[in-house]
């Protein structure tokens, strides 16, 4: 999931397919088939390359130096280290690396540009953003605000002084990814039995049919809830990947403290106007 970030982007574009049922399938299941063939091989190449046993225990064995500096264990930094030898190898795997962080950002500024649409739609943050370009049909306003702070994240990726909260940050959020999808598959097996108007209503055919007696839905919510979960408890126990420091929780700390003031700023401000945004969370989105 984390290797292609893209594959359930599909759902952040939902609005603007002419036939959502076809290129939902296509962008998101097919997406994951063949992401997950690439990264099989993948994985297989590098476990080949190194030893399973080797690439194991570099992440447990990171110099704090290191890691002080923002540099973590991944599969490009370990790989660049024991390739040291090699240097076309290396200049060859950091060019492929390049390309794949191009993607990843420009496929995190087009989705983030959608988050942040729906939430101004929603008045959760000012209307100004909600606004579509009549000429490209885009929201060129969230776009901008999405490749600025990409360019300042960026920016500071390559500081020595902000190079270490810049690493935290992001590992912090890959993690609040993790937590996020742990209540969307909970929300998934939950579904038929507390808001059954909703999923009668709302939730396809297909995925209202039992199994063993128990909806479909609710079958896949258990695995996104247990799959998830595993992850959770795998990331929090290498800190050289995340673990519980200081600066770990306070980003976590941090990102929770900002959504719910943001929330509670935005409804009070919205009931001024006459508007309940709690009533956002109790119907569907308009498309």
């Amino acid at each position: 999931m984390f290797t292609f970030p893209f594959i359930n982007n599909t759902a952040a574009f939902g609005g603007e397919l002419k036939n959502i049922k076809k290129s939902a399938l296509y962008g998101t299941v097919f997406a994951v088939l063949a992401s997950g063939a690439l990264l099989m091989i993948f994985l297989q190449m590098y476990y080949s390359y190194l030893g399973f046993e080797f690439a194991m225990q570099a992440p447990m064995s990171w110099p704090s130096a290191l890691s002080n500096a923002g540099v973590t264990p991944n599969m490009l930094t370990i790989a660049t280290i024991a390739s040291s030898n090699n240097s076309a190898l290396i200049w060859m795997m950091n060019i492929f690396f390049a390309f794949w962080y191009l993607a990843s950002v420009q496929q995190t500024i087009l989705a983030d540009s959608r988050y942040i649409l729906a939430m101004s739609f929603d008045g959760i943050l000012p209307r100004r953003l909600a606004g579509v370009s009549d000429r490209f049909h885009t929201p060129i306003k969230t776009l901008v605000l999405g490749a600025i702070v990409m360019l300042v994240w960026v920016v500071a990726t390559i500081l020595p002084q902000a190079a270490s909260f810049a690493s935290y940050f992001g590992v912090a959020q890959g993690f609040l990814l993790v937590v996020t999808f742990i209540v969307v598959g909970l929300g998934a097996m939950l579904l038929p039995y507390i808001r059954k108007d909703l999923y009668e209503s709302a939730c396809p055919k297909v995925l209202r049919r039992n199994f063993i007696g128990v909806p479909m839905i609710s079958l896949l919510g258990l695995i996104v809830f247990i799959y998830n979960l595993q992850n959770a408890y795998f990331l929090m126990i290498f800190p050289q990947y995340y673990g519980i420091t200081p600066q770990f929780l306070g980003t976590l700390v941090g990102a929770g403290i900002f959504a719910v003031v943001a929330y509670v700023v935005a409804k009070a401000y919205r009931k001024k106007e006459g508007i309940d945004i709690s009533f956002l969370f109790k119907q569907l989105p308009p498309e």
